[in-house]
């Protein structure tokens, strides 16, 4: 399995906010092998608080995705 993981600095007004974005894109391997890494991940940034939980939040910040 490969895959790249992109992170972007979150701008709010032309400043660094204390966000980022994480874009994870399969290379070669199986879907479900790169979906049990997202399922960890968003786990342990959940367990530690590390996820924006608003929901218009975060449509706003992964529309800057595409």
């Amino acid at each position: 399995m490969s895959f790249v993981i992109e992170l972007f600095v979150v701008l709010e007004h032309g400043h660094r906010a204390s966000l980022c974005l994480a874009r994870f894109t399969q290379i070669r391997g199986a879907a479900s092998s790169l979906r049990k890494v997202v399922d960890i991940v968003e786990d342990v940034c959940r367990a530690k608080s590390m996820l924006v939980e608003d929901v218009e939040k975060q449509e706003t910040m992964m529309e800057v995705l595409g």
